[in-house]
Formats: structure tokens, sequence, C-alpha cells
């Protein structure tokens, strides 16, 4: 049975008081109706200490699964080394080990392989990328892969348009990396330095975020170390490309975090991050082209330097989550042409603080489900929290694990 504990169940009737205004764009524009409802205190986000992030998935078997980094905290408190860990469930349940061995600073990360297998990613203490499916498999050390040494927190794993896996992360060197399955041949697993290969004329900083665009096209999205947003398109027979998100949409603002993309339910592709003018930004496709917007947040705090999380919801929503003035939000969008964005604070009246960058996905039975680390806004235990919703509209219900 799981031991995942119901802290409360938030009813959101659809009568919030609403304030009404435009994105501001550069190159387009979305309109927002903006919902905000609470009334808790939040502390500063603490930008110094090690938060893991929490991120999730469906098994080939429909279970939902989330992945995270545990630290082992050792004599006075200090932290002495790290687990890998995993809940599965709905609601999730009590954690399991996975390793033993993940790098203080790192993020695990979950995904269905191309071929069906369940695998959990991460990073350790050597720098080494590793694979955990039915055994771990470690990138650097196996099978005569010679995986790059990570300088990034991530390693994220997906399955590629051509029905491949890869493994995309940033070596040490600042270089992006993907690592393509090779099932059919040796090594099983071949390395790319994708920053040599497309001739890119910058490095990379943080996490880079791979996804299949709209046109069906294999793509990373970085921050590179111009503090704008690239992007590593596979051209098919022309090889990788890399293009400039900020030039090609003409955006001035630079970006003071790492991306994130994912295909829209209108069958266009979208780019998110926080804009050094601390508003959620951005870019999208419209008539074969990039264009930039500040998407409409509710204007009395200011955007976190977090990575948002975008994703497709229930219903086809597109759906943005965010971390504002310390507490979560999320913006939808209906799938009908020229819907506005609606803004959401899904914490509500509970008083805890996110200490990670939030992870939205779907979960099984068509609810949506937000992933974080977090704590009571007076006092408590830092825990790992799953904010699901069944369906679009009605109540999100908090759950730790």
């Amino acid at each position: 049975m799981s031991r995942a504990h119901v802290l409360v169940a938030l009813v959101f009737s659809g009568a919030f008081a609403a304030l009404c205004c435009a994105g501001q764009s550069s190159g387009g524009s979305e309109t927002a109706v903006l919902a905000f409802a609470g009334t808790c205190s939040y502390a500063g986000f603490p930008g110094t200490n090690d938060f893991p992030a929490v991120r999730g998935f469906i098994r080939s078997d429909g279970v939902h699964e989330a992945a995270f980094r545990v630290a082992v905290v050792g004599g006075r408190g200090g932290v002495s080394g790290s687990d890998i860990k995993e809940s599965h469930g709905t609601p999730l349940g009590s954690p399991n080990l996975l390793a033993s061995a993940g790098k203080i600073g790192t993020n695990a990360w979950a995904y269905k392989r191309h071929d069906g297998a369940d695998i959990v990613t991460y990073i350790d203490p050597n720098g080494h990328i590793h694979e955990r499916g039915s055994g771990d498999t470690d990138f650097n050390t196996c099978c005569g892969i010679n995986a790059p040494i990570a300088g990034s927190q991530d390693v994220v794993g997906y399955v590629r348009s051509d029905a491949k896996s890869g493994l995309v992360y940033r070596s040490s060197t600042n270089h992006v990396i993907e690592v393509t399955s090779n099932f059919s041949s040796s090594p099983p697993w071949l390395v790319q330095d994708l920053t040599t290969i497309a001739n890119a004329t910058v490095t990379a900083k943080g996490n880079p975020f791979p996804y299949v665009r709209a046109d069906g096209k294999t793509t990373i999205v970085y921050r590179g170390s111009d503090d704008h947003i690239h992007e590593l398109a596979n051209e098919g027979p022309n090889g990788w490309f890399d293009n400039d998100l900020h030039v090609l949409a003409q955006e001035t603002v630079l970006t003071a975090t790492d991306p994130s993309g994912f295909l829209r339910s209108d069958g266009t592709q979208s780019v998110q991050f926080v804009g050094t003018t601390e508003y959620l930004q951005q870019f999208r496709v419209t008539a074969g082209h990039w264009v930039s917007d500040a998407l409409p947040v509710v204007s009395q705090f200011s955007v976190r330097t977090v990575r948002p999380s975008g994703y497709v919801g229930p219903s086809g929503f597109n759906s943005i989550v965010y971390n504002l003035g310390g507490t979560l939000h999320q913006l939808t969008q209906s799938p009908a042409p020229g819907a506005p964005w609606t803004d959401e604070e899904v914490l509500g009246s509970n008083c805890v603080v996110p200490l990670s960058e939030p992870f939205g996905h779907m979960a099984p039975n068509n609810s949506a489900s937000i992933l974080f680390l977090g704590r009571p806004t007076t006092a408590g235990t830092v825990s790992r929290y799953e904010l699901s919703r069944s369906g679009f509209g009605g109540g999100w219900t908090l759950t730790t694990f």
C-alpha cells in the first residue's frame, strides 16, 4: 500500500478575480486572462543549497513513476553522499533505492526508451553518466562508449524522431553531447559532440533540453555562453545545425535560466525560459517564423529564475509551470485558435515553498502531475511533492512521498 500522504485537495471554482492584460511580444502576441489567489507569505528562494529536482513519466506498464536524488546526511548535518531513488503508483508511494552513487548537485531523469525499457539516468561523483534499467550501465567505462565527463546537472533521456534513444547533457568542456542508441552494432551507444559537429559559435551553459519539433526534427535547446537560447536541430542528411533563436525571433532580452521545449497541441513548438527582465518568455513558431512572447503573468511578483516546464495537459491544454514569487503557477491555454492564457496559482492555500524547479507532465488516467521538492513556509522537513488533477478544471490534490 502506498504511504503517500494526501495533504489537501484544492478546489478552484473558476470564480477568480480576473485581471486582463496582453502578452508583450517582439514578434507575435498572445493574450491572457490572469487568475491569482493565495494568502501565504513566502520566504526567499534559497538558491545556494542542493535541492534536486523530481522528474516523472508513465512506465511501459502504465504505472506512474518519479525519479530523484536524495542527499545522505553525514556527521554534523553535512552531506556525505547521495542516493538515486524512485517512487511509483497513484499516488506515488514509498521511495525505492536504485543506486548509491549520485553526484551531489545533480538531478535524476526518467523516461521510457524506444525499445520500451523503463530507464532512470543519473550522474555519478566522477561525472560519469549512467543508465539504470534492469541493470546499471556506466557510459564512461562500459562497452567502448567512452562518454565525456558531465558538467551539467542533468542527463536527459528521450526518444528521437528516428525512433532511437538519446541521452543529452553538457560536458565538462561545455559542449552539448548526445549519446545515441546503436543496439544493432558495436558499441551499443554512439557519442556525438554536437557543438563541434554543428560548428556552433558558442559553448553551452547549464542543462540542454531535447525534444522533437513539430516538423519531426530532433532538436536540443540550450543556454549559450552568449546568454541566448540556441537550438541544435538535426536536419537529416544535412546533419546538425546550431540556430540562435534570439536572433531568429529578434529578441533582445537575454535568458536568465535554462530553456525547456515541447510540442504544443496546435502542432507548433514552444521554447520557454525566464528572461533577465524576470518575465516568463516563450519562443514559438507562427507562419513558419520564430517569434517571441513575454507571457503574461500576475504582475505584482517577479518570476523566479528557475527553468519553467512546458507540457500538453488534459484535454489538449498547453501548460507551462513556473515559479512566481516563491510559489508555483501554471499558465494554461485551450487548444482553440487564438485562445488566451489563464494563470493559476496551483498551490493555493497550501503554504509550501518550492525549492527545486518544477516538472509538469501527464500522469495515468488523464491526469496532470507537477513534481517538485519543497518545504512548508513556517517550518518543517524538506519533502518531495506532487500536485495532481484529473482532467482539466476542478481541484488540485497535494501529496508528499
